[in-house]
């Protein structure tokens, strides 16, 4: 999200008109909105720890949800049959515990998932925002190269012209 924030952005603006305090205030109040932002959040890049652990948590939010289905399936069975049986009902109790335990465990796996993706959306972030420095950087230091080459060719091209306006001295 705060990559698309950004590409926006500049494809609106062009990168020389951020150059306002102003502009700059508000790109970076644009992305912490993005990135606070929970929506269209990226997974994390293939190759990477984080895209491991992404992925083993993932499996295991599915492997709970399966189990949180299994337990309210049984917890439904053993509801139906408590009527017949004390014993019966005690389990039922222990089972909607249960499952009320499992609700719990999904819904912080599912934060945990959506805090992955954030970390993933960062280092997007800190990318993006490295290559826009280092190419700005470069970009001026190209500017100020450019800047003295023009100030090294009036030189040379004024220098003859120099040396034709001394004064000759005075015979008296």
């Amino acid at each position: 999200m705060a990559h698309q924030q950004l590409n926006s952005l500049f494809s609106a603006t062009g990168s020389a008109k951020l150059t306002t305090k102003n502009k700059q205030t508000n790109l970076r109040r644009a992305l912490k909105q993005a990135a606070k932002s929970q929506v269209d959040l990226p997974q994390p890049q293939k190759g990477t720890d984080l895209h491991q652990v992404y992925q083993a948590q993932k499996k295991l939010a599915l492997a709970t949800d399966n189990l949180k289905a299994g337990n309210q399936q049984l917890a439904l069975t053993l509801t139906k049959l408590e009527n017949q049986n004390t014993a019966i009902s005690k389990l039922s109790v222990a089972s909607q515990k249960i499952n009320l335990g499992n609700q719990k465990i999904s819904q912080g796996q599912k934060k945990l998932l959506v805090g992955l993706k954030q970390l993933a959306q960062k280092e997007a972030l800190t990318t993006a925002l490295r290559k826009i420095k280092h190419t700005k950087n470069r970009q001026i230091s190209q500017a100020f190269s450019h800047t003295y080459l023009v100030g090294a060719m009036i030189v040379w091209i004024l220098s003859p012209i120099a040396l034709l306006t001394d004064r000759k001295p005075l015979k008296s």
